[in-house]
């Protein structure tokens, strides 16, 4: 018998997710195989330890401890860092990549090779396509204490018009909460399946897409999720622009249903993605958690945009960090809004007042300008609780716009809470369904 594994703090139907002894059975694996991987690897960092001097002593901040690579002949140091404490060496940082060093005499060999070259040479990859990047559209970086006051009144009155003719009233909350979670991170990834799952798609023949993949914890719970029937049938297409390490698609022993494209979204064209059989799944899923801000409108202009003639059945995505959001990419959805781009950018500037810690003080004490040299006197007197608020409000203006893209595209969407605050304050969820 199937067991009910989410329940949906809300008015709206129940979801019920796939649970069969074969699952439970395959997680135990999984957590087995990582602990093991876990253990060798604290293993090799004990033998690193124990031969300090046998390697490279460039110290390394970030990490807080010396580099483990092994050591030039007759040097203290390895070939990367030695540029770092020998400046007569013959190494310089490489053009193309400027987070590694390469020899001189050797630096035509190396462009060939570089790995930036490879990636750039990626049939699927065309430079662009899905928006230029901000620096080419004269983007503003306006500080919002070096802003008038009269200014910000202004800006300030049209968030809140904007805000109350769009949200007159408060968001629905789709919570799905799986009794075996533990952590905020599960208990987040069961509710963004909860979501897919209540659209109906949690079902074979399926492609699901993850933007923004890292180590794939989304996909990952979604391949938990079915049947090792329904496995065999389903592609997991997971998309990233960095080398991800500990990526849990590879403790998987159906290996060949994951498939991994490294490349920036930016620059991403599904179209020439030539060696999956599109026609061959039945459905396209998009999913994402917590997908940077630039990224979703990318993202959404990837899918629409690339996979035509194919269309994606739903999209499911968690939203963050609106202040890295552009304004080349969300233009067209503030025209008539009366927000000009000067004043996007200190709309977007105001998303972090919702996530940057007021919350943590329990008294709304305003922050008085002579605290802050230069401040705006203006913002410098708003209260804690009148500063999350309108970061709050921020951040619902630029998601509306998202859901009008979505709209433009022939879309049912909505956006939702699918998590608690006491989990993250970034609960925002897209949902998008074509039928």
């Amino acid at each position: 018998s199937t067991d009910t594994q989410h329940s949906i703090v809300t008015q709206h139907p129940t979801a019920t997710l796939h649970s069969t002894d074969t699952q439970q059975s395959t997680d135990t694996k999984y957590s087995t195989n990582t602990q093991h991987s876990t253990n060798t690897q604290l293993s090799g960092e004990s033998q690193y330890s124990t031969n300090t001097t046998q390697r490279c002593q460039h110290f390394l901040p970030r990490k807080k401890r010396n580099c483990r690579m092994l050591p030039m002949p007759g040097t203290r140091h390895c070939a990367e860092h030695i540029i770092h404490h020998n400046p007569e060496t013959h190494r310089i940082v490489c053009p193309l990549d400027p987070k590694h060093t390469v020899s001189a005499d050797r630096l035509q060999r190396h462009m060939l090779r570089c790995n930036v070259t490879r990636l750039n040479d990626l049939p699927y990859r065309v430079a662009d396509i899905n928006g230029p990047h901000q620096a080419t559209h004269g983007a503003t970086n306006t500080s919002i204490y070096e802003t008038q006051p009269e200014q910000l009144k202004v800006l300030i009155g049209k968030i809140n018009k904007q805000f109350e003719k769009l949200f007159p009233s408060e968001l629905p909350t789709r919570i799905f909460i799986n009794k075996d979670c533990v952590s905020r991170q599960q208990r987040q990834i069961s509710s963004l399946v909860g979501q897919v799952d209540d659209l109906g798609y949690l079902t074979p023949g399926t492609i699901y897409i993850e933007l923004g993949a890292g180590r794939g914890s989304l996909s990952h719970g979604l391949w938990l999720s079915l049947t090792p029937e329904e496995r065999r049938s389903c592609l997991f297409l997971l998309v990233e622009r960095g080398s991800q390490k500990h990526k849990l698609d590879r403790h998987r022993d159906e290996t060949d249903r994951f498939r991994r494209l490294r490349v920036d979204l930016r620059h991403l064209d599904f179209s020439r993605v030539n060696d999956i059989d599109w026609s061959s799944y039945s459905r396209i899923i998009v999913v994402s958690k917590h997908l940077c801000g630039a990224a979703t409108d990318l993202g959404l202009h990837c899918i629409m945009e690339t996979l035509l003639p194919r269309q994606v059945d739903a999209i499911v995505m968690a939203t963050c960090c609106h202040h890295r959001c552009e304004w080349s990419l969300l233009e067209s959805e503030f025209i008539g809004s009366g927000i000009s781009e000067g004043e996007f950018d200190i709309l977007r500037r105001m998303t972090s007042w919702y996530t940057c810690g007021f919350h943590s003080n329990p008294e709304s004490i305003p922050i008085r300008s002579q605290e802050i040299p230069s401040a705006n006197a203006f913002v410098a007197d708003l209260t804690s609780e009148m500063k999350r608020e309108l970061g709050r409000r921020c951040k619902l203006i630029i998601d509306n716009c998202r859901l009008t893209t979505l709209s433009r595209y022939g879309y049912h969407s909505y956006m939702c809470y699918y998590s608690s605050c006491e989990d993250t304050l970034e609960n925002i969820c897209l949902v998008a369904d074509s039928k």
